[in-house]
């Protein structure tokens, strides 16, 4: 069967509620009909009677498409109920933007004329009226209503689900980023648009007057554009108070007249709001073309051919709410939103990226520097101890060569200076030069890198003293043990112990009388002790004491002095202890 198009019918203004109880005066309409204002001032009902020929019985169900019926209607075919769009006496069931399907049983239809009857029902405000109507077969006519009804519902909720989605990550990205306003802004917007598809989706809609459900999904298209203005000019940096001020008069103004002016106006102020939203929002999109034309930058231009798009389509359904492109015509506002969200989440996105670009520069940069700076502290680390070395070696030097010139230096000038003059036997002569000999070893084996080892040094030391203890017929006892390095440990401190050690032993060689010596060392909480005890002629308690007596004891307290450490002399009937107590290190 071919698709029959049902453009002609016959109106009458009736409240009857089914087809056979109309009467009154009725007359020839045009599909689709659009109701005027003077025809709703007279009537909130009406009924179209459409008729219809079939050439031949049907002998399966015919499909029934209505694009649109305002704002409901219930559908008759020849007498009998065949469906509606909720309701009919309900005013909460709104269907302006939902088309009506119904599959005909054959029982219902006839060979010859047949007649559709349409009851409508209407609204206090908006576009009230019935679109043509078509028949035909299911194959032929469920398409044309599955295409609609994708427009109308279908999309809306998929791009709704998107939506609810990027409302969400918005709000918390901002939670996170205050310092970034306009992200909330475009969840707000995203929020408006969200809830106004809601609205438009919904065939049973909330209970509430036409009025305040116009009111309200006008303050949503409104928020829509007021906070996208928001948006933009933060995202483009060119904060505009006279933008704010009209973006904020744009939420609160209407909703202010609302209330203040008479019913007659308030159609106007429905017109008047959605153009000037319409303004706005070529206004915003002026902005980002200028943003667009002076960065260069792809999400700019993006955003600004996204925005140029919804004004351009926001344009045109204003024409379909006039009835200027047709009453079957659908809205495609929804379709121009999400190129724009899009073109705003990239725009956001991509700045987000490049943000992160620009972090890890930074860190790359940082990093670089990091280790340049490192390089440059080992390196000048490297000369800061090559030059504490080479300032540590002279010092050293320095040391040697003071010790040098003050013990064995001064000992050869003297001795120079007797045999000069004739007054020193050369017995005298070779002890003289013998003790400059042992000042000699005792500087060379302070030299050796023994790695602080006084033990070692000590015994070099009794390598060389003790034949001649022998000789003088005296008995040596060595207890020495291992000893920590020195707390001021290097070849001048090791020098003054031994120059000390060595004074003893002269000490016992030439006054005590001594037959037996004892050398002795001990460790004990990080503090060394070395003894030379010998059993020579004593002293009793009310003697002076040594360090007042000859030069040579003096010299010791001096070596010690500059150790840091204490050095004793104790005399007792028994013989002379010399005692040396210094600093070792505990680690």
């Amino acid at each position: 069967m071919a698709t029959l198009m049902l453009d002609r019918a016959s109106f009458t203004g009736s409240a009857a509620q089914s087809p056979e109880l109309v009467n009154g005066d009725s007359v020839a309409v045009e599909l689709p009909d659009v109701w005027t204002l003077e025809r709703r001032a007279r009537h909130r009902w009406g009924w179209y009677r459409i008729p219809f020929q079939l050439k031949d019985h049907p002998t399966m169900p015919l499909a029934l498409y209505v694009p649109r019926a305002s704002r409901n209607a219930a559908f008759y075919v020849n007498g009998h109920f065949v469906g509606s769009g909720g309701p009919i006496e309900d005013p909460d069931y709104r269907n302006w933007n939902r088309s009506h399907f119904f599959m005909l049983p054959p029982t219902l239809l006839r060979s010859g004329e047949n007649v559709m009857a349409v009851r409508l029902a209407t609204s206090d405000i908006g576009k009230d009226g019935l679109s043509r109507l078509y028949l035909g077969d299911d194959k032929a006519i469920r398409p044309l209503y599955d295409l609609r009804r994708f427009h109308q519902q279908t999309f809306p909720w998929i791009q709704n689900g998107i939506n609810a989605f990027l409302i969400v990550f918005l709000t918390l990205l901002w939670w996170l980023r205050r310092e970034r306003p306009e992200l909330i802004f475009f969840a707000l917007a995203l929020a408006c648009w969200t809830l106004r598809n809601l609205l438009y989706m919904q065939w049973h809609a909330p209970p509430m007057s036409d009025w305040t459900l116009d009111l309200l999904q006008m303050q949503l298209f409104n928020g829509v554009f007021a906070f996208l203005a928001f948006f933009c000019v933060r995202f483009v940096g060119a904060r505009s108070r006279w933008i704010d001020g009209t973006a904020l008069a744009l939420i609160l103004l209407p909703l202010v007249l609302e209330f203040l002016l008479p019913e007659s106006m308030k159609g106007w102020l429905r017109l008047v709001t959605y153009l000037f939203a319409n303004f706005m929002g070529m206004g915003v999109t002026v902005l980002l073309g200028f943003h667009a034309w002076k960065s260069r930058r792809a999400e700019s231009i993006l955003l600004f051919a996204a925005a140029m798009a919804m004004v351009v389509i926001g344009a045109r359904d204003l024409l379909v709410v006039q009835n200027q492109l047709g009453f079957e015509e659908t809205y495609l506002l929804q379709y121009a939103a999400l190129p724009l969200f899009l073109a705003m989440g990239w725009a956001l996105l991509k700045r987000l990226l490049d943000s992160m670009g620009v972090v890890e520069n930074m860190a790359r940069d940082l990093e670089a520097r990091v280790a340049d700076k490192h390089s440059e502290l080992e390196l000048n680390y490297a000369r800061l101890n090559q030059i504490e070395r080479v300032a540590a070696v002279a010092e050293e030097r320095g040391r040697v060569m003071q010790d040098m010139h003050d013990g064995m230096g001064s000992q050869l000038m003297t001795t120079l200076a007797l045999v000069e003059n004739r007054q020193l036997s050369q017995t005298e002569v070779a002890e003289a030069l013998r003790g400059c000999i042992d000042d000699m070893r005792l500087t060379i084996d302070s030299l050796q890198p023994e790695d602080n080892d006084l033990a070692s040094l000590l015994g070099n030391l009794r390598y060389r003293i003790e034949p001649r203890l022998l000789a003088a017929g005296i008995e040596l006892e060595w207890k020495v043990t291992d000893l920590p390095a020195l707390d001021n440990a290097g070849p001048h401190a090791q020098l003054q112990v031994l120059r000390i050690v060595q004074e003893a032993f002269t000490n016992v060689l030439k006054h005590s009388g001594a037959n037996r010596v004892r050398v002795e060392t001990t460790n004990e909480n990080g503090a060394a002790r070395l003894v030379v005890a010998d059993n020579g002629r004593g002293r009793d308690a009310s003697a002076p004491a040594p360090d007042r007596g000859g030069r040579g004891l003096k010299n010791m307290k001096s070596r010690a002095r500059s150790l840091g450490a204490d050095l004793e002399f104790i005399n007792t009937s028994d013989g002379h202890v010399v005692e040396l107590r210094f600093a070792v290190r505990t680690s």
